[in-house]
């Protein structure tokens, strides 16, 4: 496990970060929760996360994540077979098109079954609708015991 969270990541030293999890073979629970890091640290995490085979758990809340960040995490989800359970609650930048690469990279994946969402610009028919369309993703579920958040803690994270 490795928590590297709340210290102000920037892109580069996300870039730096990225290529030691190239090579990683021991952690497989990887949090990068409230760091400063935008689409441009996201396309090297994203090329790390395409070749690494052993993070199951990935939490990326609270960063700066737009549409072109999303772009490139929904690239990923189509070709990692490792991770279950994503975090991206609280990444305001996320527009629709994000949105919408997001959705595709969920229906081309098959094994996340966590999606942690919440707080975020994205809209409920998009909760709704994977809820429907992919019904062995969970959202809105607490990585750290599996189990859905209850309001008074998705209003706390």
């Amino acid at each position: 496990q490795l928590e590297l969270q709340q210290i102000c990541m920037s892109d580069n030293e996300a870039t730096i970060l990225a290529e030691a999890l190239k090579i990683n073979q021991t952690i497989t629970d990887l949090s990068l929760y409230e760091n400063q890091i935008t689409d441009a640290g996201t396309r090297a995490i994203a090329g790390a996360l395409k070749v690494n085979e052993t993070i199951t758990k990935f939490n990326f809340s609270q960063n700066h994540l737009g549409d072109e960040g999303a772009k490139t995490l929904a690239d990923v989800l189509k070709v990692n077979k490792t991770i279950t359970t994503l975090g991206l609650a609280m990444n305001y930048n996320i527009g629709e098109e994000g949105i919408k690469s997001l959705i595709q990279g969920l229906k081309a994946n098959q094994t996340i079954i966590a999606l942690q969402i919440t707080a975020s610009k994205i809209p409920a028919s998009f909760k709704e609708s994977l809820t429907t369309e992919e019904p062995r993703i969970k959202t809105n579920w607490n990585p750290d015991t599996m189990t859905p958040f209850k309001e008074e803690e998705e209003t706390k994270r």
